[in-house]
């Protein structure tokens, strides 16, 4: 080694605050890259008729949900469950509360499920069309934190069809989000049970 150059030594994870999350992510924004294959996400046949039942039944609120995303082959994968916190609801917004990720957590371990499929966070607009709002795009920027990837997808619902609109963002080693197709299946069980 050369006399007076200094080697850094690696990063300790434990070192890095909240701070630094933040500094990140006001400096990368979204970083939005194209691929050559995206990713595809399918929406199963229980998770899209229980996103469609939700819609019907709440016409004119938003709500999130906590969603199960599990691998399926060469970058597909598929939303199999979803369970929805408590959460502040209103016209233009839904927001999770403070305990809500704590409840989350504390439910999935008691049923042994894998924490690191539950990575994914779905968003209604009702009457509006599929789009990432500013408060979408915040939320997440908002996911960097422990993760190391996130999915994220927003549902509409408009004139009996419903939308839906999807990326995976990476935060590690520096965030960047890609733009994913998502599938669904179309049997419709709500009409069925009518």
């Amino acid at each position: 080694m050369k006399k007076g150059v200094k080697r850094e030594r690696p990063v300790d994870s434990s070192e890095i605050v909240e701070q630094d999350y933040k500094e990140m992510n006001e400096k990368l924004k979204l970083n939005n890259i194209k691929v050559s294959q995206k990713p595809k996400l399918i929406i199963s046949k229980w998770c899209h008729n229980h996103i469609r039942n939700l819609h019907i039944y709440s016409p004119d609120k938003e709500w999130l949900a906590l969603c199960r995303v599990e691998p399926m082959g060469d970058w597909v994968f598929m939303l199999t469950d979803m369970i929805h916190p408590e959460q502040k609801v209103s016209a233009s917004g839904c927001e999770a509360t403070d305990k809500w990720m704590d409840w989350a957590v504390d439910y999935l371990m008691e049923r042994e499920l894998p924490l690191w499929q539950w990575n994914c966070i779905l968003h209604s607009h009702h009457h509006m069309s599929c789009f990432w709002s500013g408060t979408d795009d915040n939320a997440r920027l908002g996911y960097n934190d422990w993760r190391t990837l996130c999915w994220a997808v927003v549902t509409a619902y408009k004139w009996e069809e419903i939308n839906y609109k999807g990326c995976l963002n990476f935060y590690k080693p520096y965030p960047i989000e890609i733009d994913c197709d998502i599938e669904y299946y179309t049997e419709d069980l709500y009409w069925q049970r009518e």
